[in-house]
């Protein structure tokens, strides 16, 4: 299959490329022109005619790259721009062979591959233990575009395991009805056309007529307007919210994730990605469905994995495979490493702050069980400060005395 880029990610291409022309190049003329005719950018056209400070014309329907020798007399300098253009133009399709998986290895390569992209579900990434968290659930398949080579060394897997490298990548969620789904974010860009283009292949690998499923919609509600005889009224929804078929659903309640798992929730926790979703048009549940009439749809994405190395604790953090015990044994001697003297997890120290008594406190604890003396800026434990009720704040018990002893003087 060929995914195109989206109107987006074009953009943004489009103007770091703009930028390069200022910044390096030190064309600033060329990059208004790119600016004028960046919706023809990618496909080597000029879309509207430019007229030069000295009279030449630039007409439509010129090739884009050609039409650079107006704005750049340097042979050198010309075929520099005009070769990272190209190339530009070149990444705005991507070719591959189009899988749909809920095979282990591409759970755990989700965000592995040979093509320089990754996201924090990478082997060496914060969010790490949540593929494991993918791979238990009843909920997620893996939906990517593969080079034609099928296997290949993958970054971070033992050099005698090969396997499919990913040069886009999609985590689909099926409702636990089957009657909706969401995509998570697209890696390393998103294509709307890809989503169309799957769309047929993905009914075929779950047995289910096409016709029968809404198109996919990014829709998410905010407010209605209430109206009557007598008056109308704008209210505004608490939390997002999504329509698939006929009802409305907070999202909130419509997603949950599965108890002890590790993941990041791209479709509630993400401030750059709009999910997208679709629904099965039927009026009810089917007869031969396990779920009665009516059912309300609902996701839970996500679950409790056990440690690779015991197997019988669950996995204890998102950047680590291990549960408390085994992580402990493991890590034990390591001189980069602490416990926190709140929560007793092990941490890495880059990751922990030290409080005003010498304790060691990871980052969730800081935030959660500790706050900076106002006067000081030292960690404290929020349980051993002091308020002030003169100023409003919170101090150290060293800075505390100090300002209560000078107010009585």
């Amino acid at each position: 299959m060929t995914f195109t880029l989206g109107k987006e990610e074009r953009y943004d291409k489009i103007s770091e490329f703009m930028g390069r022309c200022e910044r390096v190049y030190n064309n600033p003329d060329l990059s208004w022109f790119l600016y004028m005719n960046r919706d023809s950018f990618f496909d080597n056209v000029v879309e509207h005619s430019y007229i030069m400070p000295q009279g030449d014309i630039i007409p439509e329907g010129m090739k884009l790259l050609k039409a650079f020798k107006y704005f750049e007399n340097d042979e050198s300098t010309l075929k520099a721009l005009q070769t990272e253009a190209s190339m530009l133009i070149q990444e705005n399709k991507i070719e591959g062979i189009l899988c749909f998986s809920v095979h282990p290895l591409d759970f755990l390569s989700s965000s592995e591959n040979t093509y320089n992209w990754r996201s924090c579900h990478a082997l060496d990434g914060e969010y790490r233990s949540g593929n494991l968290s993918y791979m238990c659930d009843k909920s997620t398949i893996v939906c990517y575009l593969r080079g034609k080579e099928k296997e290949t060394f993958i970054p971070r897997f033992p050099d005698d395991v090969k396997w499919n490298s990913k040069k886009w990548r999609m985590l689909l969620f099926l409702s636990e009805s089957w009657q909706a789904i969401f995509a998570g974010r697209q890696y390393p860009f998103t294509s709307e056309s890809g989503l169309e283009a799957i769309t047929p292949h993905l009914r075929n690998a779950l047995k289910q007529d096409p016709l029968e499923w809404s198109k996919w919609h990014n829709d998410i509600l905010m407010s209605y307007e209430y109206k009557n005889k007598l008056n109308s009224e704008n209210i505004d929804y608490t939390n997002k919210t999504v329509v698939l078929g006929h009802k409305y659903y907070d999202m909130d309640d419509l997603i949950q994730d599965g108890k002890g798992s590790r993941h990041f929730n791209d479709l509630l926790k993400s401030s750059c990605y709009t999910p997208f979703y679709q629904w099965r048009k039927m009026s009810r549940t089917p007869k031969n469905s396990r779920y009665p009439s009516g059912y309300g749809e609902h996701f839970t994405i996500g679950a409790s994995a056990p440690c690779i190395c015991c197997g019988q604790a669950n996995i204890a953090s998102t950047d680590r495979m291990f549960c408390d015990s085994c992580y402990l044994d493991i890590v034990d001697d390591e001189e980069d490493t602490a416990i926190c003297d709140c929560c007793g997890a092990r941490w890495y120290t880059e990751d922990m702050s030290m409080t005003t008594d010498g304790s060691w406190v990871c980052d969730i604890c800081r935030l959660n069980e500790c706050i900076y003396c106002n006067r000081c800026g030292q960690l404290v434990f929020t349980n051993d400060s002091k308020y002030d009720k003169v100023t409003g704040h919170y101090y150290c018990e060293d800075c505390y005395n100090h300002i209560i002893e000078r107010r009585s003087r």
